[in-house]
């Protein structure tokens, strides 16, 4: 087993370990009159696609507009999978190499996406990620949403549609948070 695999397991174990503590502790969820604040994780091969990522889903101009918000109360934190091409980039994101050994995040945007209390939290992640499942559930968020393939013990709503398609997954959240009377 390689460095690389080796800290996986790791923060898979962490990630249990935590998820085991959590689950023992009651529900916490506030039942909110609208959504004023939206943390989007999603997952990018290279740091390099961030950019073209964010042009092709217009994240913060399809959710300031539907709910009303302003795009400056949506956060993305993107985790690119590539660690060879690290470099700047106008949207926060992290890879593996910045997870510590006690299973904490040492970059400071992370802890800041992490600590931040947003209103709803989406993982845009459609696969198991070990990562993406340790930012969301180390957050602090009121309402955490994602796909039914991931780890859906994180989740306070699942949603179950085929593949990735990111259009399919954004009208079913807001059905059910029409249902749940969330927004509006």
């Amino acid at each position: 087993m390689n460095l690389s695999g080796l800290k996986k397991k790791f923060a898979k174990n962490v990630y249990e370990k935590q998820l085991k503590i959590n689950l023992s502790k009651p529900l916490k969820y506030k039942k909110k009159e609208k959504i004023k604040s939206i943390g989007i994780l999603t997952i990018t091969p290279t740091v390099f696609e961030i950019e073209s990522l964010v042009e092709k889903h217009n994240y913060k101009e399809y959710f300031a507009e539907k709910l009303c918000i302003h795009a400056d109360n949506i956060k993305l934190l993107f985790f690119s999978e590539s660690e060879k091409h690290t470099q700047e980039s106008a949207y926060a994101y992290f890879t593996k190499n910045n997870l510590g050994w006690k299973g904490n995040f040492t970059k400071q945007e992370i802890i800041e996406f992490i600590e931040e209390p947003f209103d709803l939290l989406i993982n845009y992640n459609a696969k198991e990620n070990c990562y993406l499942n340790l930012v969301m559930q180390q957050s602090i968020a009121d309402l955490k949403v994602g796909f039914a393939s991931t780890d859906n013990r994180i989740l306070d709503l699942i949603i179950n549609v085929e593949g990735q398609n990111k259009q399919t997954f954004n009208e079913e959240l807001f059905k059910y948070l029409r249902i749940l009377k969330i927004y509006i």
